[in-house]
């Protein structure tokens, strides 16, 4: 069994039962970790980990759930068969994309962060990301590390898209998302195309055979959660709204999605479990925000899991 005390968001484990989690956020616990279930076996998978079918899971596209808690699943850390380390795989499998633009893409963050700073995630993490005969199946996603590197992205995205011969979405991509993220996030009140303006770190690559979308992600271990964030015991009411101007816009950034909301000298932190969400709002932006009020380390949170109930509105 491999043990490891703390679980990192976009860590990877595999479990007994072959299902392989992504973990989710930095969340503090002595037992457990917060995961999704990325990919299982199946007999008609359509790709391949050490050998054996797998699929991957869509299941918010899928179920269409009420809550996004009830799609991931608190995961004992004593069962863990093998844990898959980001930043130390995406240098050890560089060589499996080599002669690709996800190499040159990892060469490029390198050069601009330092290779200890990048990891993969998704299919590539375990090893899920080439097809039959060896060749990248979509694409490679990284994630930078630390929430100060964030600003430096920005400023270099543009240098990064263009020498390697990515763009921003497109119009009709952004439709695209819109209307996808309409069936899941399921009131009209979110902002959708405000929100999806903000996710500022994808990039889009039109290739020969279609659009290949890809974003970057960011996390930071220096930044724990407590487990009361996700206990249901710590509602205090549910639906809450809270109107204000947005600080602290760049935690949007990790996961879980955070920002704060000011209002009349009073400030809240609004957390929010929707990692479609990345980003999803800045600093000095007027919202009214949905979710329910909790208690945490003994002060009043806003947290937004329903996707029925909760919503970001952006004035």
């Amino acid at each position: 069994m491999n043990q490891k005390q703390q679980y990192f968001d976009m860590d990877h484990a595999l479990m007994p039962d072959g299902n392989i989690y992504r973990v989710l956020g930095n969340f503090i616990s002595d037992e457990f970790f917060l995961g999704y279930k990325l990919y299982s076996p199946a007999k008609d998978g359509d790709r391949l980990f050490r050998g054996q079918p797998y699929t991957k899971n869509y299941t918010e596209e899928s179920t269409l759930p009420d809550d996004v808690l009830s799609t991931y699943d608190l995961v004992k850390k004593a069962d863990v068969v093998e844990f898959f380390d980001p930043i130390a795989a995406a240098q050890s499998k560089k060589d499996s994309f080599k002669g690709t633009v996800w190499f040159e893409l990892y060469e490029k963050l390198g050069e601009l962060f330092g290779k200890d700073s990048i990891g993969i995630f998704g299919s590539a993490l375990p090893g899920l990301h080439l097809n039959a005969i060896g060749d990248i199946k979509n694409d490679v996603d990284f994630f930078i590390q630390g929430v100060d590197n964030v600003p430096k992205l920005a400023a270099h995205l543009k240098e990064v898209r263009e020498d390697l011969g990515f763009i921003d979405y497109d119009q009709p991509t952004q439709q695209e998302i819109c209307k996808g993220w309409a069936k899941v996030f399921r009131n009209e009140n979110n902002s959708f195309e405000k929100i999806i303006d903000r996710r500022w770190s994808g990039m889009q690559l039109n290739t020969s055979i279609g659009k290949v979308l890809n974003t970057f992600r960011f996390r930071d271990t220096s930044i724990l959660t407590p487990l009361d964030l996700i206990d249901p015991e710590n509602i205090v009411k549910t639906n809450y709204i809270v109107t204000g101007r947005v600080k602290n816009a760049v935690r949007g950034n990790l996961y879980p999605r955070m920002f704060s909301v000011e209002a009349d000298g009073t400030e809240i932190e609004a957390y929010s479990m929707w990692w479609k969400f990345s980003s999803p709002v800045s600093d000095g932006d007027e919202v009214r925000v949905s979710g329910n009020l909790i208690k945490m380390n003994g002060k009043e949170a806003l947290l937004l899991t329903n996707y029925a109930n909760h919503w970001i509105q952006i004035k």
